[in-house]
């Protein structure tokens, strides 16, 4: 068993077990954490994240070089830092999202 992040300290100061994930779930936060981590964050591994907060999303590229650059740094940061998995492929789904209350989608 794995633990969840972020780790109750107050469970652990109260001499409590910290909660336990399956692996699944603990492959799924540490792969959140690498997409959600820009390069240089973590002062522990400054290799530790995704270069796809480097990119300047500009709106002259298009949606296929967008999500081909996303692709390769995700899989790059992945394979990099979560050895329990060994990938072979990443897919990148992208979705309309609304803004605020407008109606304009992105």
């Amino acid at each position: 068993m794995y633990y969840k992040i972020p780790i109750d300290f107050e469970l652990v100061m109260h001499k409590k077990d910290a909660e336990k994930i399956s692996i699944d779930n603990s492959i799924a936060q540490q792969i959140f954490l690498i997409a959600t981590t820009s390069l240089g964050e973590s002062k522990f591994d400054e290799s530790f994240g995704s270069e796809i907060w480097e990119m300047d999303f500009d709106l002259l590229k298009s949606d296929n070089m967008v999500r081909e650059f996303i692709t390769n740094a995700l899989h790059k940061a992945i394979s990099m830092h979560e050895k329990r998995l060994q990938l072979s492929d990443v897919e990148v789904l992208v979705q309309d999202q609304s803004i605020g209350g407008s109606e304009k989608r992105e």
